[in-house]
């Protein structure tokens, strides 16, 4: 769960919306799909290694001993106090160490005294700064790989801090390039970050870079810091005033990058923060600040860059599913233009989110669920993945039939009738691969429609349409799966529509016990 007010986006209700044990399943499977989206975020957000920059990378003459053997070197670095002779060392020793896995490297970390060494230089400005920026290079190599926390145990991450309020552009981009890597390794080291003061001194390079270069690896640290990657709390109950700071940020960055400033990797790491920040669904303060962003967030879904458009439609989605008003604002920008049209997009990633936007969509209010509705094309499209997709995909769809099911009128079910549901439903079902929560969710949507054509003396002809398309079938086969849960609900569809039962309306809580 994100840290903050309560829970992550579409995992809560909407305001005005009575809780079922739908919703508390809707919940739960939210909370899986964010595992699984986690690898993806961490795609754009890999620990990064420095680039060499021309300035601090023109080759220099080796001393006496700088080409003796790398312990030998290390022992040299140590116990000199003569900068001149040290810097064409460390320069070729932080070359030497530039292989994760190699020897060079685990004797490096295995040597306290030379990492030592290399914090006390960085915290130390009556040093070099050229001696200092190679040092921070080469720790900043280090925390890059599966060694981060060696660098942490040193001293913490405040010797990265303070060079960060400093004067030298590439000294000032290093500390924080380190500071990103060690934010992103994993959520306890980038709490640790934030508690010793990293948010302040990235914040302080982002509105104040000390050249392009800075800026852009700053805004990328920044989105490490307010990356989640488990179900921990980000330093507790800070974590909603993190997010309310920083969004604005996010927003101007990509405005900035939209109307001004052409750089596509800041936009990316500002679209994917931006989505972070946006993640918790009751964060209205925070949402109204990404409004912002809106129109541009708009336009990049229409990238072909998958880096951009992905993200960027994960903003919109956010937005989506926070607050009526919100979600108003985001459709009179036309989203719902844009997402018809992603639908049937070639990429799995947006066909899943944007069908997960539009179940969000019908979640909403009934003029909001209309909106949707009303485009028929629009309707059988999203039926038509549910019978033909991949699975991650038929799973947000069967969300969409649930939710329109639950918040929608009999002809609402009607129209999802007529866009040939049941026969979708019935290829859905019968995929031996077919996650069980998917299938309670779909044996929860038939029970709705069912409950909801007998209410308008409609049952029968429902019935017919169910078994003509093979739909009743399947059911019936489900009362010997495996699964309890699945067996339960199938007994009741069969039991109260299909086989002539009594005339009181199935128990729908227990056909929702799954989502409990």
């Amino acid at each position: 769960m994100r840290p903050g007010v309560t829970e992550s986006r579409a995992t809560c209700m909407r305001p005005g919306v009575t809780e079922s044990p739908l919703l508390r399943g809707r919940r739960a499977r939210e909370d899986a799909s964010r595992a699984l989206r986690k690898s993806r975020f961490d795609d754009v957000l890999h620990q990064k290694r420095r680039a060499r920059i021309a300035q601090y990378t023109i080759d220099t003459p080796l001393m006496d001993g700088d080409d003796a053997p790398l312990r030998q070197l290390m022992e040299l670095v140590v116990s000199s106090s003569d900068d001149e002779r040290l810097l064409p060392a460390l320069t070729r020793l932080r070359r030497a160490v530039d292989t994760e896995e190699g020897d060079e490297l685990s004797a490096l970390i295995a040597s306290d005294d030379m990492m030592m060494w290399l914090v006390n230089v960085v915290k130390d400005t009556s040093r070099a700064t050229r001696l200092r920026f190679e040092s921070a290079w080469l720790l900043t190599n280090v925390a890059s790989t599966r060694h981060t926390q060696i660098v942490v145990s040193v001293d913490g991450v405040a010797p990265f801090i303070a060079p960060a309020y400093e004067s030298d552009p590439d000294l000032v981009e290093q500390c924080v390039w380190c500071i990103g890597n060690i934010a992103g390794d994993n959520d306890a080291l980038r709490d640790r970050a934030l508690e010793e003061g990293a948010l302040d001194a990235v914040l302080h390079v982002v509105t104040q870079p000390p050249s392009p270069s800075a800026l852009r690896t700053a805004v990328w640290a920044l989105t490490n810091l307010v990356h989640k990657r488990t179900t921990t709390h980000m330093i507790g109950d800070a974590s909603h005033a993190i997010r309310l700071r920083v969004a604005p940020v996010f927003a101007q960055i990509i405005v900035r990058c939209t109307n001004e400033v052409q750089d596509d990797t800041m936009l990316a790491d500002a679209l994917a923060g931006c989505a972070f920040v946006t993640d918790i669904c009751e964060d209205d303060d925070v949402h109204a600040t990404v409004l912002l962003a809106l129109e541009p967030c708009m336009q990049h879904i229409r990238r072909d860059d998958a880096r951009l458009s992905v993200q960027a439609l994960r903003v919109v989605g956010n937005l989506i599913a926070g607050n009526h008003v919100h979600t108003q604002c985001v459709l009179d920008a036309g989203a719902l233009h844009v997402l018809s049209q992603l639908v049937d997009s070639d990429n799995r990633t947006t066909r899943k989110e944007t069908v997960w936007a539009l179940s969000n969509l019908v979640a909403g209010t009934p003029h909001q669920l209309r909106e949707v509705m009303v485009r028929a094309p629009l309707v059988a499209r999203i039926i038509d993945r549910l019978a033909t997709d991949e699975m991650s995909v038929r799973r947000e769809c069967a969300y969409f039939v649930v939710n329109v099911t639950e918040n929608g009128t009999y002809d609402d079910t009607r129209r999802l009738i007529q866009a040939n549901l049941f026969a979708a439903v019935a290829s859905a079902l019968s995929q031996t691969n077919m996650h069980v929560v998917t299938m309670g969710v779909l044996l929860a949507a038939l029970t709705r429609i069912l409950s909801l054509a007998r209410g308008n003396g409609n049952l029968d002809e429902t019935v017919d349409a169910l078994e003509s398309s093979g739909c009743a079938d399947i059911v019936r086969a489900l009362q010997l799966h495996n699964a309890r849960a699945i067996v339960n609900k199938a007994d009741a569809i069969v039991d109260t529509f299909l086989e002539g039962g009594d005339d009181e309306c199935v128990n729908e809580n227990d056909v929702y016990e799954l989502y409990s």
